[in-house]
């Protein structure tokens, strides 16, 4: 996944051009897309034209330039094929993965990722993920800002085992940042 940064950078040379003077240039944009394949990969290429493509989407959504097209010159464009990366991890994956998690020296971390591995949640919503979010009562841990913003908030389930989990990060917390464990149930520097 390429950033946004990086992506108008491969297209720097396009930034005084007219978004409305290259929905009339289809050849020019697939000229692009094969000389960046050729110079930064087919991945960066592709990243690219995604860029321009939701660039112009917004500025024709916004009606930002009265001269543009409904025609999205980044459809014009036949994207490199990528083959999706296979992150996932199987059972015959996992006491590798523990052995490896067991080694970590910060005893919140280790929490916070057998936590995600298992609720299944996005890792970013339970960096922020506090206290006063958890009811141990209906054993639920409401997630009030998953990927998606508020409007998608929701109650995790909880299992013993999780929260036995948030149990050990409690006292790991305390025991590492315990101003920051007040609030926060993974407290603390993740990176390490």
């Amino acid at each position: 996944v390429h950033s946004y940064d990086y992506c108008a950078r491969l297209l720097g040379d396009w930034t005084d051009v007219p978004l409305a003077r290259l929905s009339d240039s289809s050849p020019e944009v697939r000229a692009k897309h094969r000389d960046l394949s050729a110079e930064s990969g087919p991945s960066a290429a592709n990243g690219a034209m995604v860029f321009l493509r939701r660039v112009y989407n917004y500025a024709l959504k916004k009606r930002l330039d009265p001269n543009l097209s409904a025609y999205n010159p980044a459809a014009a464009v036949d994207f490199n094929p990528q083959a999706r990366r296979n992150t996932a991890m199987g059972a015959g994956d996992l006491p590798r993965w523990y052995t490896a998690l067991q080694a970590l020296d910060n005893p919140v971390r280790r929490e916070f990722h057998l936590f995600c591995l298992l609720s299944g949640s996005r890792p970013g919503a339970l960096t922020v993920a506090q206290w006063k979010d958890l009811d141990l009562k209906r054993r639920v841990l409401h997630i009030p800002r998953p990927k998606g913003g508020t409007v998608r908030a929701f109650d995790l389930p909880l299992s013993r085992e999780m929260i036995r989990c948030l149990a050990r990060a409690r006292r790991a917390g305390r025991m590492m940042n315990a101003t920051a464990a007040r609030d926060w149930i993974f407290p603390g520097d993740m990176s390490k």
